[in-house]
């Protein structure tokens, strides 16, 4: 019976895993998704005075906006990214367990 020792890893290194360029592009997507909102957010926070104006919906209801409005979505969308990001490593690195 061989038992597996470090030499064994070195020769699977050698071998290329196509989950492994589907989870390269899934973090590359991952990371300009979060590039792009932080740009937004980064430019409303330190670029932009005030924002005024009022939303009127198809129902003909009306939302006045401004500057906590303009920010909401996308920093929350950071944080759920903040949040998942640690999920999907574990479960990754458990995957390899």
């Amino acid at each position: 019976m061989k038992q597996s020792g470090a030499g064994d890893d070195v020769t699977s290194a050698g071998r290329f895993d196509p989950s492994a360029l589907v989870g390269a592009v899934a973090v590359f997507a991952l990371s300009l998704a979060q590039r792009v909102l932080s740009r937004r957010v980064r430019a409303v926070r330190r670029q932009v005075r005030s924002i005024e104006g009022r939303v009127v919906y198809a129902d003909g209801t009306m939302e006045d906006i401004g500057r906590a409005w303009a920010l909401a979505a996308d920093e929350r969308a950071l944080l759920l990214l903040a949040c998942a990001m640690p999920g999907l490593s574990i479960a990754a690195l458990l995957t390899r367990v």
